[in-house]
């Protein structure tokens, strides 16, 4: 039995020898390569990430004890990065590698670029070059995702599409927009417009790629505006314009009074319902030359059906020249100045016909 098992390996191994042979007569055999080592080559782990996130560079194939040079699309990838894990200078190693292992291990952060694929290329000295690809994830961020009416929030991203149109919306309404930069990032605020408790839809969008969040709104006050001008104790001209600030742009209206007294019991003017953070105050009011006038401000937030605290008073003075009682004095005293020097006129007449 053992006899027989060795004459038949015997007899199986000249029979590939001689179909060898007869594949290919008077050349040498050659053991087959693996496909995957033949010539520079370089890999990238992983190959896939977000802008900032750690990937590693592995290289084979390359002349020994060369100076590889690495670059993005082109460009030198250290035109994009901060620095090789402290190791700037990449060289192959005796077996034409890099990277497989430390201290030679190459390693950076994906670099800011817009979303997609990108090519970086390993080339040594000598010329030889081997191309692998990264492809960078759109990434997008909020810096909160609940808040008050009025508040400010903060929202980020990378990977997008380079100088598109960025838009966000709350509830579907555009509350903000801009640009990306060439590098596909943007930084962009916008504030919680004037709603109702509850939770809404957030969407940030360059028109390729979109992330939604949903914001809760909680519960708060309408905020006081802050008045700007005029200032207490102010001497203003009419028509006189008012301004005030307030952090919400929309769904917002504001109530305007103007007193002769601080505790607002004599109005004189009152404008409810303005829509814009100033308004001017005609000349209709029966101003007294001298007199003090307070004003304030209060908002109401139309979503809510809430009233916000007025505003704390200030003060102003109307200017004498705009006073309604100046421009009866002095209107008066231009007629007794005509009809005296009327009066005058007829005497003058009268002695000389009298002479």
């Amino acid at each position: 039995m053992m006899k027989n098992s060795i004459l038949l390996r015997s007899f199986l191994l000249l029979g590939a020898a001689a179909v060898l042979l007869a594949v290919n007569p008077g050349d040498p055999v050659l053991a087959s390569s693996n496909s995957g080592s033949t010539g520079p080559q370089v890999t990238l782990i992983p190959s896939t990430g977000y802008v900032g996130d750690n990937i590693q560079l592995i290289g084979s194939g390359f002349i020994p004890d060369q100076n590889i040079i690495i670059s993005i699309d082109g460009s030198s990838i250290l035109a994009y990065l901060s620095g090789w894990d402290g190791r700037w200078q990449v060289m192959s190693q005796g077996d034409g590698s890099f990277g497989a292992f430390p201290p030679g291990k190459v390693s950076c952060s994906v670099p800011n670029l817009p979303g997609g694929v990108h090519i970086i290329t390993a080339q040594d000295d000598a010329g030889d070059t081997a191309t692998g690809s990264i492809t960078v994830i759109p990434k997008v961020t909020i810096s909160k995702l609940q808040g008050a009416v009025g508040v400010q929030v903060a929202t980020t991203g990378s990977g997008l599409q380079a100088n598109a149109n960025l838009s966000i919306s709350f509830n579907s309404a555009v509350v903000s927009s801009s640009n990306t930069d060439a590098f596909g990032a943007f930084t962009q605020e916008f504030t919680v417009p004037a709603v109702t408790d509850g939770s809404y839809a957030v969407k940030i969008t360059d028109g390729t790629t979109t992330q939604d969040f949903s914001f809760s709104v909680q519960s708060d006050e309408p905020l006081v505006p802050c008045q700007l001008s005029p200032g207490s104790g102010s001497v203003v001209s009419l028509p006189l314009s008012v301004a005030w600030s307030y952090p919400v742009s929309f769904g917002i209206t504001y109530d305007l009074q103007v007193s002769t007294d601080p505790g607002f019991t004599k109005v004189v003017l009152e404008k409810p319902g303005i829509t814009s953070k100033g308004d001017t105050i005609a000349d209709n009011m029966n101003a007294v030359s001298g007199g003090v006038y307070y004003w304030r401000v209060r908002a109401v937030y139309l979503g809510r059906e809430a009233v916000g605290d007025w505003s704390a008073t200030s003060t102003f003075r109307i200017s004498p020249a705009h006073s309604r009682w100046s421009v009866i004095i002095a209107g008066s005293l231009a007629v007794v100045v005509l009809i005296m020097a009327g009066m005058f006129v007829i005497r003058l007449r009268k002695r000389a016909i009298r002479t």
